[in-house]
């Protein structure tokens, strides 16, 4: 006789479906080809900066902004070959290079200068710095998850720069990013009008994620409550620990610890575990491991 399959209110797998929609769907942009220099003549450009890009590898950690400006370094520059502007696992600082030229034909604001905004949507990098050099003076941006949350330009999930231009004016900017874990660095950079829309759609689509997840959280924390069967609460738990990871994925988490630097900083591995751990042990109860599978359960136990 065939067990019955115990039902759980909804599929398991909507919450991998929920986890890779929050991870993957507001960045599927493609990236072009970034020229030497970026020409923005339309009021709505809003491109990802990878292929084609100028990077450079800090190797020894002591290249300083001064030695960009005076030109040593231009010969070292190379141009980034891939798709997505990823740096693995790596300790060293990297340089990018970007000029940008303000032909707008109408002004995007009652000011003479048309702002632009170069952000970068992966809120767990340690450091990130932006120098916009106009003829006569630098302005410099510093932030990073290695400083308080409310210390940022904006506060904002992702480290977003706002960078004002005369119309006609060419400028060149260097961004310095460095960070301990994992050097991912997806670059956009948009008019004022383009970041204030696509802000409205990155935030309604995370908040529906969110939401449909909260929802099957308490759908099965009340089916626990009223049922009393330990699976319910095991799910509600594993859909918490899985929600507590892709909010700190996507940036949420550090609103709630804005002080907590350390713990920011190990706070992605903390959550993962535990979400691993969490998924592992409802599926040891839902499977029935204990009289299924005894010695799963006691190499998962043990």
């Amino acid at each position: 006789m065939n067990k019955k399959t115990k039902n759980i209110g909804f599929p398991a797998s909507l919450t991998l479906i929920f986890v890779l929609l929050g991870l993957f769907g507001v960045n599927s942009a493609y990236a072009y080809v970034v020229p030497d220099n970026i020409v923005i003549e339309n009021d709505r450009f809003s491109e990802r900066l990878a292929k084609g890009i100028q990077y450079l590898e800090d190797t020894q950690g002591d290249i300083l902004l001064e030695d960009m400006l005076d030109g040593r370094y231009d010969n070292q520059f190379q141009r980034f070959k891939k798709e997505t502007l990823q740096m693995g696992y790596n300790k060293n600082p990297f340089w990018f290079k970007l000029t940008l030229t303000n032909n707008l034909a109408h002004h995007t604001t009652d000011t003479l200068t048309d702002r632009l905004y170069l952000s970068i949507r992966y809120p767990l990098l340690d450091s990130v710095k932006i120098y916009h050099v106009n003829i006569d003076h630098t302005q410099e941006l510093v932030t990073g998850d290695s400083l308080p949350f409310y210390d940022r330009y904006f506060s904002l999930n992702e480290f977003v720069f706002p960078i004002s231009m005369y119309q006609g004016e060419t400028n060149d900017i260097y961004i310095r990013v460095q960070s301990m874990n994992s050097l991912s660095v997806p670059m956009y950079l948009e008019t004022e009008r383009a970041f204030t829309e696509n802000q409205h759609s990155y935030h309604i689509f995370n908040g529906i994620y969110l939401g449909l997840a909260a929802g099957l959280l308490l759908y099965n924390c009340f089916l626990w409550l009223g049922i009393r069967k330990p699976v319910y609460g095991f799910y509600a738990l594993a859909i918490l620990s899985i929600i507590a990871f892709n909010a700190t994925i996507i940036g949420y988490t550090y609103r709630i610890w804005p002080e907590a630097i350390a713990f920011q900083q190990i706070a992605v591995y903390v959550l993962s575990t535990f979400a691993a751990i969490a998924t592992c042990w409802f599926g040891l109860v839902f499977l029935d491991a204990k009289k299924t599978q005894p010695r799963m359960r006691t190499c998962e136990v043990g």
